[in-house]
């Protein structure tokens, strides 16, 4: 009895300690600004379908910080898709959680949208509405961190195409402005570590109370 307590302990410590797992994601908080003879070129990212030039990369300034690092992303007119194909594939039974944190910038609400693919098909998209907020007569935001996420099931049509992430501006009454870009991957149907925490102190109790009977 004693044993077999043992070997579930070890399996479910085993189970808790799986952690999603980062994909990297290029250029993620801008830092790697655009060159002055190319000011709309993005580094490590390529324009989307149907994109119109118009993205900047920008150090601080009086209307907006960056969120970490030195720089941001902004998005000077409408119809500016930026996207970065990421070398990795869609995988089945996992879940993809991508996130970026938008603020906005001048005199109007910032309007960002995150979308991730495969093979250049869109799995899941999000819009987020950030307003602005007056301080002093200058123009500032705080950032707001909009997420977005897919489970790959194995019946999905796109596994094993490459995996990419999209940003872009929705609409042209509005800015946008990013910075901070991330995508995990966690293996679905593995328990949360604190989950499995929970789950090892009732197998612990189990054991001491098994003792306790011999």
């Amino acid at each position: 009895m004693n044993k077999q307590l043992i070997l579930i302990l070890v399996a479910t410590l085993t189970c808790s300690t799986v952690h999603a797992v980062p994909i990297a994601v290029l250029n993620a908080g801008f830092e790697d600004a655009a060159s002055v003879s190319a000011p709309t070129l993005v580094p490590s990212w390529t324009d989307g379908p149907g994109s119109t030039f118009g993205a900047t990369v920008l150090t601080p300034n009086s209307g907006l910080q960056p969120f970490e690092g030195n720089n941001l992303l902004t998005f000077q007119v409408a119809n500016r898709i930026l996207q970065q194909n990421l070398g990795q594939s869609l995988q089945a039974d996992t879940r993809y959680t991508a996130s970026v944190e938008v603020g906005a910038v001048r005199n109007v609400a910032g309007w960002g949208t995150l979308e991730i693919l495969a093979g250049g098909n869109v799995l899941a998209s999000e819009t987020l509405l950030v307003n602005k907020t007056l301080e002093t007569g200058i123009n500032y935001s705080d950032w707001t961190t909009l997420n977005v996420t897919f489970d790959a099931d194995s019946s999905n049509p796109f596994i094993g195409q490459e995996l990419s992430l999209r940003l872009y501006r929705k609409n042209g009454n509005f800015s946008a402005a990013f910075d901070a870009v991330s995508l995990n991957a966690n293996p679905m149907g593995v328990a949360e570590p604190q989950t499995g925490v929970l789950m090892l102190g009732g197998l612990l109790l189990l054991l001491r109370a098994a003792r306790k009977r011999n």
